[in-house]
């Protein structure tokens, strides 16, 4: 973990069961006897962001799969953090699935943001948490369905104990002493009831303390009192945050009075700053100093303001705050007489509630949108509003100028909200309002008065945030501002609402719009949901959409074609340049493509939009390869198209991982290196290496072949390999069905020539192939190959320019079911081997000093 310690949380119980004054900042370490004991351990594993945790959840071909997304938090003694930390011990989680009422059978073809070595075993995947690691997930079958029904599915978690987990040392981070957490764990399961068991409340589970715990404390119970309070720790845990606005909202009176957020963990606080916070514990109040780390949960409020009469628009970000937090009384805002104000709500947490203090009727009466208007508790996630989408028909009536685009460093228009260059999973969900507070946690607006006395500002990781303060800039491009009415100086600032609005007005086609695949707008089971969908869309001016499958594939391939394309062509304006989250991405460039391997996963893709993978076993377009700290260092383009741009655009190595938390097992190298050994007939005269970003013919000046270089004998040698993603699945017709990868690679040549290098080249001609398929040494029959039917035990490929790997889906008539024994997907895959030959027996190949000659292909002995 960081030094810095990005993940929120550090606690010292100060030890006093009455109200008293709190505890000065550096307090003295704590007893020697608060060292070991059994500490009140509470992880929540809740839906990623919001969303429902069972994402992409299908039945095709007769089998059942999904995407899980988990949120994993941690609250110690009451005090919440916001993701794991090993400081405090990452404990191992056993996920337990149903299908459709019985145990699941479950095969996982992915994890991720866990420790390496989780497994899937029957209707269980055991896995341990990963360091910094809040969003831990997999993909995985979950067995026989009925093609055309929608699968059922439960979740139920239980985790071992902590025992003698680090702590911090005093003085860490700049705060007091944490001594050891040792006890037992209980487990919240915060996914929503249909997902945990149809329970209707959050269902726990309790760990039993080790032996070697016990043994450190022998007045340990298994649980300890204050987790036994698990209705009180899973509302603490949880992250999901409630804003309460007051009457008249939207009025200037409503505007500047603060709105109140509440909810375990949601603290106006900024990073790194110490505070203090009274909590309630069983009745009694214990006053405890906590060190607030970045990722705290935090809330934001942001409002547009239209003139009617001419079009001007205006911005005001109303003030949240906790309940009895000190702050900057907020600027009174002067309205135009004929306006009309909508606001929107952002969160770097779980989820938003809007509530009032007049059993909903403040909230009709600003026409606060929470999630789909006809189920109540529906909510969206993280992004809510109030009379949004009124505001979004009166600006367009009312005309007003909208700023021009401009061209950026790139040549390219500037970038908008609606562009497949910007969004992600969830696009137009956050705002971009920031909020100041002082050393002591007083909070006020963001004007220049506050500037001078509150320093350090707090705002909301969003895509709006990051288009306006990050994206543009990095391109040379400004963002779209107006007049800030809570700044009497007339300060310029932007604004959800002025970034929807130009996109509206100028953004050309493909014109980015929340698909439904959006995990904030699909119903509990991940399924389309229509009303919520539009709901989302008139929120922030968008046009009503079916809600069809084929809308939500239409997405995807933009956001392959045009999304994927973006990040390696804007690569020299983003490489280095400053990242919205050092804890993600090294730099704009990392973040960006990490951002993207998420929201494809997020967004199903995988399962909409056919790829094929150069490492099919990731499964996504960008890989982002983290080092151990989980920051994205470099990224891997994982289709030969976008490998084939990054060679273009000088881009130089990235490294695959193993799915399973971001380990670095191999290195591709994007710029083809080429050693080039020159012979005359058995004669060596020379040797030369270079390296070409576009893999042609810069080699080929680098030696001339000797006078009377050979023109017969020459030869050509191919090795090739071959391997599963995987130990595959059973499709639809019990068959075994995987994912299979080939590399052609060990090109050698026995000629002066420009082939020598690591894989095919037009320059050394391309042959074809036959793969003839065997299992324990008797044909196996293909039923397809790539999506395209088969016969016979054999089928073919022909090598491309620069591309040495090639794959894609493979159905084989072999016997596969998840319940019989002997033929489950790994006894399938036992026993399977591939053999290779050429259909081409001889290329021409180019020689260093421009001329032909014939060669024999060959395969390296070896290959299979």
């Amino acid at each position: 973990m960081l030094p810095t310690l990005r993940s929120a949380f550090l606690a010292l119980v100060a030890g006093a069961t009455a109200v008293a004054a709190a505890p000065a900042p550096h307090a003295a370490p704590a007893p020697a006897h608060l060292a070991r004991r059994a500490d009140s351990i509470v992880l929540t594993l809740a839906g990623e962001n919001g969303g429902q945790g069972v994402n992409a959840l299908q039945c095709n071909n007769g089998v059942a799969s999904a995407t899980i997304n988990l949120q994993a938090s941690i609250n110690v003694n009451n005090i919440h953090a916001y993701q794991p930390m090993a400081e405090l011990g990452l404990p191992t989680v056993t996920a337990t699935f149903t299908l459709n009422g019985a145990p699941a059978q479950l095969t996982l073809n992915n994890a991720f943001n866990v420790q390496a070595g989780s497994t899937a075993s029957g209707n269980t995947w055991v896995f341990t948490l990963q360091d910094d690691g809040p969003h831990p997930g997999g993909q995985f079958n979950l067995g026989s369905c009925t093609t055309g029904t929608t699968p059922t599915v439960t979740i139920a978690f239980s985790s071992s104990a902590i025992t003698d987990a680090a702590g911090l040392p005093n003085g860490a981070d700049g705060g007091p002493a944490v001594p050891l957490v040792n006890g037992p764990v209980t487990v919240v399961n915060g996914l929503p009831t249909q997902f945990n068991g149809g329970t209707g409340t959050a269902a726990t589970t309790t760990s039993t303390t080790s032996s070697a715990a016990a043994a450190g404390n022998a007045a340990t119970s298994t649980t300890s009192t204050a987790a036994t309070t698990s209705a009180a720790a899973a509302a603490a845990a949880s992250g999901a945050c409630t804003v309460t606005i007051p009457a008249n909202a939207l009025s200037a009176t409503g505007l500047s009075t603060p709105w109140l957020v509440s909810g375990g963990g949601c603290l106006q606080t900024a990073d790194g700053m110490q505070t203090y916070v009274s909590v309630h514990i069983l009745s009694f109040l214990i006053v405890m100093l906590v060190v607030i780390h970045s990722y705290f949960i935090r809330r934001f409020a942001e409002c547009t303001i239209v003139d009617t009469t001419n079009g001007d628009l205006f911005v005001y970000s109303p003030l949240v705050i906790n309940k009895g937090q000190d702050h900057v009384t907020p600027v009174v805002p002067t309205l135009p007489a004929n306006s009309v104000v909508g606001c929107w709500f952002g969160t770097n947490g779980v989820s938003t509630t809007l509530a009032d203090n007049n059993n909903g009727a403040d909230l009709k009466t600003a026409a606060c949108v929470n999630g789909d208007p006809n189920t109540a508790g529906d909510i969206f996630g993280q992004f809510a509003t109030c009379n949004g989408a009124a505001f979004f028909t009166a600006a367009k009536a009312a005309n007003p100028t909208i700023p021009a685009l401009g061209t950026g460093s790139n040549g390219q228009p500037c970038y908008t909200t609606r562009s497949f260059k910007v969004v992600d999973m969830d696009q137009s969900d956050n705002v971009i309002s920031t909020y100041l507070l002082d050393g002591n946690g007083k909070i006020g607006q963001k004007t220049t008065a506050n500037a001078k006395t509150l320093t350090n500002p707090i705002n909301n990781g969003s895509d709006n945030v990051l288009l306006a303060s990050f994206m543009r800039p990095a391109l040379g491009c400004t963002d779209t501002t107006t007049t800030d009415l809570a700044d009497p100086t007339g300060a310029k600032v932007p604004s959800l609402a002025l970034q929807e609005l130009q996109a509206n007005a100028l953004q050309a086609d493909p014109i980015a719009l929340v698909p439904p695949n959006d995990p904030m707008v699909v119903d509990g089971n991940g399924n389309i949901k229509t009303t919520k969908l539009n709901a989302y869309r008139a929120a922030v001016g968008q046009p009503a959409a079916a809600g069809t499958t084929a809308e939500a594939t239409t997405y995807c391939q933009n956001y392959l074609d045009v999304g994927a394309p973006s990040i390696i062509t804007d690569a020299k304006f983003t490489k280095g340049f400053s990242t919205p989250d050092a804890g993600n991405g090294a730099d704009l460039f990392t973040f960006l493509g990490q951002r993207y391997e998420a929201s494809w996963i997020g967004l199903g893709c995988q399962n909409l939009v056919q790829v094929t993978y150069l490492n099919a076993t990731a499964g996504t377009p960008i890989i982002a390869n983290r080092d151990a700290n989980g920051v994205t260092q470099s990224l891997t383009f994982n289709t030969a198209s976008l490998l084939a741009l990054a060679q273009t655009n000088g881009l130089t190595t990235g490294s695959t991982t193993t799915g399973t938390g971001g380990a670095v097992t191999s290195t591709i190298v994007v710029t083809v290196t080429r050693t080039h050994t020159v012979t005359a007939g058995a004669a060596a005269t020379s040797a030369a290496a270079a390296t070409s970003t576009t893999s042609k013919a810069a080699a080929a000046a680098t030696t001339t072949a000797a006078a009377g270089g050979a023109t017969t004998g020459a030869t050509v040698t191919h090795a090739i390999s071959s391997g599963f993603t995987n130990s595959g699945w059973c499709s639809g017709s019990n068959q075994f069905q995987t994912q299979l990868t080939l590399k052609v690679s060990s090109v050698t040549a026995s000629v002066a020539s420009a082939c020598a290098g690591s894989g095919p080249m037009a320059e050394c001609g391309l042959p074809s192939f036959t793969v003839t398929v065997t299992k324990n040494g008797a044909a196996v029959n293909i039923v397809s190959w790539n999506g395209n039917a088969a016969t016979g035990n054999t089928f073919s490929f022909t090598e491309g320019d620069d591309m040495p790997y090639y794959g894609g889906g493979l159905i084989l008539d072999i016997p596969c079911s998840y319940t019989t024994t002997g033929s489950t997907p790994a006894d399938a895959a036992s026993g399977v081997a591939f053999a290779f030959s050429t259909t081409t027996p001889t290329v021409d190949l180019t020689l260093n000093d421009g001329t032909t000659v014939t060669a024999t292909v060959a395969i390296a002995a070896g290959s299979a």
